[in-house]
């Protein structure tokens, strides 16, 4: 299953819808090559004009911080605060029937008739409570 956390980021002002998408795709395969050998297992990003949504699974919670602390981390977070405001960012934990505001959760079931177990993973964002 490894660790998850969930980016919701807000376009910077002075940056325009077009200049945004396009710098976010460029941002997004950066994030993609610095980590790729550092633990990320996945990257789910989602984009509109103004915002990204994006999904990371890692290895584990120290894999993704000492991938957020190597040098190839900082130019990573560096790139992404030119572009976006951080809005939400939330690791997953173990769902335990509730979701607080700004919590995100994820949740093991196993498919009838299947032995496999699956993995989805739900959030809350704060202020919608």
């Amino acid at each position: 299953m490894g660790h998850t956390v969930f980016f919701l980021g807000l376009r910077k002002p002075d940056i325009t819808s077009f200049d945004f998408k396009t710098r976010l795709l460029r941002h997004i395969r950066y994030v993609r090559s610095a980590f790729a050998s550092q633990g990320l297992k996945g990257y789910l990003a989602l984009i509109t004009e103004d915002y990204e949504m994006a999904f990371m699974n890692w290895e584990s919670e120290d894999t993704m911080n000492k991938a957020m602390e190597s040098t190839s981390g900082k130019a990573v977070l560096n790139d992404a605060r030119k572009l976006l405001s951080n809005l939400m960012w939330s690791p997953a934990r173990k769902y335990d029937g509730w979701i607080e505001p700004g919590e995100l959760a994820n949740v093991l079931w196993t498919t009838w008739g299947s032995n496999s177990r699956d993995l989805i993973t739900v959030g809350s964002q704060k202020g919608n409570e």
